[in-house]
C-alpha cells in the first residue's frame, strides 16, 4: 500500500500490509551431489555471540537436505544449544558431533582470592547482573547493575 508521510515533507511511502513465507523455488534448492558428501565440523549455533546467526534445528535441517551424513557443533564459550541440537537430530540419521570451543584464560591470574574449602550453602557471597544495550564493550553502555547477597542459601 503505498501512502503520503504526513510526518516528513509529504514523501510517498510504501507501506507493509503483511509478510507471509512462501515455499523455496525448487531451482534455488541446494544439494551436494558429490561422490563423498561434506561434513560441516564446525558449525555455530545462534548461541555463540557475534559467531553464529542460526538456530540448532535450521542447522541440521539444512545438513539434511544436502545428505550429511554427519554434522558437528562447536559453539564459542558455552554448550547452552546442546539440548536443542539432540532434539532437532532426533528427525534425521545423521550422526551428531558435539564440541566447543573455550578460550583459555592466563593461569597466572588470580580469579578466586582467599579461597577456602567451605560448602556453598553456608557460603556467604555476592551475586552480580549486569545488563547492557549489546555485546561489545566498546560501543555498548551499561544500563543496570544488581547484586544481591546470599547468606545460608538464601
Amino acid at each position: 500500500m503505498l501512502a503520503n508521510d504526513t510526518y516528513q515533507n509529504n514523501e510517498l511511502n510504501g507501506m507493509i500490509d503483511k509478510i507471509a513465507p512462501i515455499e523455496t523455488p525448487s531451482q534455488y534448492i541446494r544439494k551436494d551431489d558429490a561422490p563423498k558428501p561434506r561434513i560441516e565440523l564446525l558449525a555455530r549455533t545462534k548461541m555463540s555471540a557475534f559467531d553464529g546467526l542460526c538456530r540448532p534445528g535450521e542447522i541440521v535441517k539444512r545438513a539434511q537436505t544436502f545428505g550429511a551424513p554427519a554434522i558437528g557443533f562447536a559453539d564459542r564459550n558455552n554448550v547452552q544449544a546442546y539440548p536443542d541440537i539432540m532434539a532437532a537430530a532426533k528427525s534425521g540419521k545423521q550422526k551428531i558431533l558435539y564440541g566447543a570451543e573455550f578460550d583459555i584464560n592466563n593461569k597466572n591470574i588470580t580469579i578466586v582470592k582467599n579461597a577456602t574449602d567451605q560448602l556453598i550453602d553456608g557460603a556467604e557471597y555476592v551475586v552480580f547482573d549486569i545488563e547492557t544495550t549489546g555485546l561489545v564493550n566498546e560501543y555498548d553502555e551499561l544500563i543496570e547493575f544488581g547484586a544481591i547477597k546470599i547468606k545460608n542459601g538464601s
